[in-house]
């Protein structure tokens, strides 16, 4: 089942940002201290900000100040981002930020409140605001005051957060605190040795593919997280630790190596389709090439392209977009390379969505980032898997 973080990596990798909008209308910055100004400063906001937003996080308290008008307004600039998001066709999740500095219970129930207004009118709006699927958008509770902090798991729980002396919240540096205790392991170890309880370099010899599955159990938390790459790296150190610790023999390998065969081809299964080229899309409008001990170097020039299903194993292929301009939707690449590579060239001015699955690979983006790009420039998805192989995205000489 899809969760917020998975709604959230999608956009991630849509807009390619990692940017949250936040809409406070502030009472002194509106041109007038009523609802109606409220919701008009925020719908400007969303419209001109839309293309690069990860997510929005309209504050609830700079609205209920206007009471049940205020609440018309919130519901106003939700759905505005709804549409904003169909248009793009790329979902925008929405953080309602209603939270309260308060104890636990209170907390949780002010986010059942909000949940249950989903089925059924809220009190004070007056209508049930659907705008906020339960596991598409969130609702951030931060209890300040309890000796008892909410239970993990429960609605108020934020993993990976704790509070600072001044009330401030502090995120966790998951990586940063993995390389610190993997020091500390090496240092007790050492340690050890020192004192004679033990060899710390047969030690190491065992134990060294844990660091492997603690790197890819990071990975697998990361918010949002790389589910391929985070359980391609935990898989394999748990297979590297069973022999190093001798609970594989050496003759097992014969049978690993076939499942991770196996495993590779489930995963080219899982993104059989990639990105979905948009609907309406002539001959001329896309490209197809299939490249096999070999490869091409191909041209568009198309005034409407919409996309391109690029296949290079064991060879490389070419595409040039500098003379074609994709469709006011956007234009979206699948590119597979296995054993081979295949280069994207584009003009200088689009903008760029890159999403990979890499297998002992990978995509680079070559393009210059020293310029910004236009709010109207046209959008170009690249959706890349690559196996022993690489996608390559630059601007041309």
């Amino acid at each position: 089942m899809e969760s917020f973080f998975s709604f959230l990596e999608k956009r991630v990798d849509d807009c390619s940002s990692l940017l949250c909008i936040g809409l406070d209308p502030h009472v002194n910055d509106l041109s007038a201290p009523t609802a109606a100004s409220a919701r008009d400063f925020c719908l400007n906001l969303v419209k001109q900000t839309s293309r690069y937003a990860a997510a929005f996080k309209p504050n609830a308290a700079f609205f209920e100040v206007f009471g049940a008008d205020g609440w018309t307004a919130l519901k106003d600039v939700i759905d505005a981002i709804r549409e904003e998001s169909n248009r793009m066709g790329s979902l925008i999740p929405v953080i309602l930020d209603a939270k309260r500095g308060d104890i636990a219970s209170t907390a949780e129930a002010y986010v059942a409140l909000w949940r249950s207004s989903r089925t059924r009118p809220h009190p004070i709006v007056g209508f049930a605001p659907k705008a906020w699927p339960r596991r598409r958008d969130t609702i951030p509770v931060m209890p300040t005051s309890d000796a008892h902090p909410v239970a993990p798991g429960s609605p108020g729980w934020l993993r990976g957060h704790g509070r600072g002396p001044g009330g401030e919240v502090r995120v966790l540096d998951l990586g940063r605190l993995l390389l610190g205790l993997t020091v500390v392991a090496l240092g007790v170890l050492f340690l050890l040795d020192a004192a004679g309880a033990l060899d710390a370099g047969r030690a190491i010899d065992h134990w060294w593919p844990a660091a492997i599955v603690a790197a890819g159990l990071l990975t697998l938390v990361e918010r949002p997280p790389s589910i391929t790459r985070g359980v391609f790296l935990t898989a394999a150190g748990v297979v590297l630790l069973l022999f190093t610790t001798n609970l594989l023999e050496q003759d097992a390998w014969d049978y690993v190596w076939p499942a991770l065969v196996i495993i590779s081809g489930l995963v080219i299964v899982g993104r059989w389709s990639g990105r979905a080229i948009l609907s309406g899309a002539g001959e001329q409008d896309v490209v197809r090439s299939t490249a096999v001990f070999g490869g091409p170097k191909l041209t568009c020039s198309a005034q409407h392209f919409r996309g391109a299903w690029l296949t290079a194993i064991f060879g490389g292929i070419t595409l040039d977009l500098r003379g074609a301009t994709p469709a006011a939707e956007g234009a979206s690449i699948n590119a597979t390379a296995a054993f081979g590579g295949i280069d994207i060239v584009i003009p200088k001015g689009w903008r760029l969505s890159v999403r990979s699955t890499p297998i002992f690979g990978g995509i680079e983006d070559k393009t210059d980032h020293s310029q910004p790009v236009a709010d109207d420039a046209p959008t170009l998805h690249v959706d890349a898997l690559t196996i022993f192989g690489g996608v390559e995205v630059k601007h041309g000489k």
